[in-house]
């Protein structure tokens, strides 16, 4: 069995990108991390690190597929997984006996996009505020169904029984809005993504509303009305609080039928008007749920191209629907066929159903679709830029002036080969927006003179012409290995420093890889990925280490390496 190769440590993960491939320069690609349910995540009955590490995980593997958006579930059955002071904290998390959590899951799923270059919306249950039967949700008594019984639609379908927010009741209208405007108030989310943004169906008892509030309108539009009402309320307070962050909802995905696409109509049958959302720019990208292949009633493509039609200059991100066999097989062709009808991307639901997949059509790392109504301002460039190579190994320290600009998330950086022209720049990584300073390490070294440009990147991915100086760098441990074949490690090695332990690993083949080091003080971990060649890892918790374990995450074949031995 072979063994992975590993990857260097960068500030934010990355490979290297090619600008000429033949996939858009700008592209949402999304996925929905399910948390209801424990689908995708939180395992059951993990302590805290188990948490941060299967969540660390995860992130880690949809930026290795060359994703850059997370659809993050953050509000599910009535409840927040964040703190709150309006809703109750999912039962995953809290201290038993009591409100307390033990753990923030957004919070730290916030961190986890920041240091992997990853867009994080929080998707959030609107309407539905219970379902299934972990009824320990209910125990709260903060839960709306407990403070507020009389804004509670009891519906049963199928056998199931789900409890809805009365949205023909002002206040519970008001209720969700007011949790919401919370919520971005307290995270620094890149967007807040409505799901259950509708009516459960017809048979719903809202007489005594209807007569209080619906005026002349007859009761199919009375219902549409008071959803319009909600969305166009919570945009007008969302943006008071930031204007930067994007307001997205997932509608059903037959907004009405088709020839080739009949099923449930949200127009007529939940009461979702999501085309007059985009119409009045009080949604900034819908994601439709087109749960459909291409071959059958409702057809995929059929349904596409009608939502890519009626998108108002407003994003249309795709959702598909990868946990059905059919539509699994057919990915690759969807995806093609998203860029052919220039829709703005595509989200795969859920994480656990990609997982394993591969996605050799995201060849390489692009940025999020443009929404310049947002901002349509390009930041300046930065300035001072140098760059200094080590003279023993593949690191590269990286200087430039801070910029002021509050508006700055990214410097992202480029390698330029000038005999080659423009189509060879490639987009090698991306610095914090707080940093003026980093190492960045070469991963796959392949000659021995780099020049390098940097660039600004907007929180809406603006990003600026490029610096005006670009260093050039001269690499002598490429030469070493050309000269020294002999050098080439076959086998895991580690390398004790000064103050320092490093992992050298020569591999074929490129996979995640997890490493687990192990001292008197307990176990640190660290998530990875091995590239093609040799790989210099810094370990964490310095020289004192009683085994380092290394772990392929897709066979979980381990090796353990111990010390004093293979040093």
């Amino acid at each position: 069995m072979k063994f992975p190769r590993l990857k260097y440590i960068l500030p934010i993960f990355f490979a290297a990108l090619s600008l000429i491939s033949g996939q858009p320069r700008r592209e949402t690609r999304a996925v929905w991390i399910v948390t209801n349910f424990h689908l995708d995540w939180p395992p059951r009955n993990a302590n805290v690190e188990e948490l941060k590490s299967s969540l660390d995980e995860i992130f880690f593997n949809i930026r290795s597929k060359n994703f850059n958006t997370v659809y993050f579930q953050s509000l599910i059955k009535g409840s927040a997984l964040y703190k709150s002071s309006i809703l109750p904290e999912v039962p995953y998390f809290t201290v038993p006996g009591s409100d307390t959590l033990f753990f923030d899951p957004l919070k730290y799923a916030i961190l986890l996009a920041h240091k992997y270059g990853l867009e994080i919306h929080a998707w959030v249950n609107t309407a539905r505020v219970f379902s299934g039967d972990e009824t320990e949700f209910l125990d709260n008594p903060k839960h709306v169904v407990n403070t507020h019984p009389e804004w509670i639609e009891k519906i049963k379908q199928n056998g199931e029984t789900s409890l809805w927010l009365n949205f023909g009741n002002p206040r519970a209208r008001f209720f969700m809005v007011s949790a919401l405007v919370e919520l971005a108030e307290r995270y620094p989310v890149d967007g807040i993504q409505l799901d259950f943004i509708r009516y459960p169906g017809h048979n719903i008892s809202d007489m005594p509303e209807y007569i209080a509030f619906g005026d002349t309108l007859d009761l199919d539009d009375w219902r549409r009305e008071n959803i319009d009402k909600f969305v166009h309320s919570l945009h007008d307070s969302l943006r008071a609080v930031n204007h930067f962050l994007k307001i997205g909802a997932t509608p059903f995905g037959i907004y009405k039928n088709l020839p080739d696409a009949e099923g449930s109509e949200a127009f007529y049958t939940v009461y979702q008007d999501s085309r007059l959302w985009l119409k009045n720019g009080w949604v900034d990208y819908l994601t439709p749920q087109i749960y459909w292949d291409i071959n059958h009633n409702p057809r995929f493509d059929a349904l596409a191209v009608d939502w890519v039609k009626h998108s108002y200059g407003r994003n249309i991100v795709l959702g598909t629907a990868p946990y059905k066999k059919q539509v699994y097989k057919e990915l690759d062709k969807i995806i093609t066929l998203s860029r052919e009808i220039k829709a703005n991307g595509l989200a795969f639901f859920r994480y656990g159903f990609i997982r394993n997949r591969s996605f050799p059509e995201f060849d390489s790392f692009v940025f999020p679709a443009q929404m310049p109504w947002l901002d349509p301002n390009v930041p300046l460039p930065p300035t001072g830029f140098t760059a200094t190579a080590g003279s023993s190994d593949n690191r590269i320290s990286l200087s430039w002036k801070k910029s002021l600009s509050e508006n700055i998330k990214y410097y992202s950086l480029y390698s330029i080969d000038e005999e080659a022209g423009f189509e060879s720049k490639q987009l090698v990584s991306l610095f914090s927006g707080k940093s003026n300073f980093v190492v960045y390490t070469i991963k796959r070294p392949s000659k021995i003179k780099y020049k390098y440009e940097l660039c600004s990147v907007s929180k809406l991915w603006n990003e600026s012409k490029p610096s005006s100086k670009k260093p050039e760098i001269v690499l002598s441990r490429l030469n070493n290995l050309i000269k020294e074949p002999d050098l080439i490690p076959l086998r895991p090695l580690l390398i004790k420093g000064e103050n320092r332990l490093t992992l050298c690993y020569f591999a074929e083949n490129e996979f995640p890889f997890k490493i687990e080091v192990s001292n008197k003080k307990g176990t640190n971990y660290l998530s990875v990925n091995l590239h093609a060649g040799i790989n210099y890892i810094d370990l964490p918790g310095g020289v004192n280490f009683s085994s380092v374990k290394l772990i392929n995450l897709k066979t979980n074949h381990e090796i353990t390496l111990r010390n004093n031995r293979r040093q």
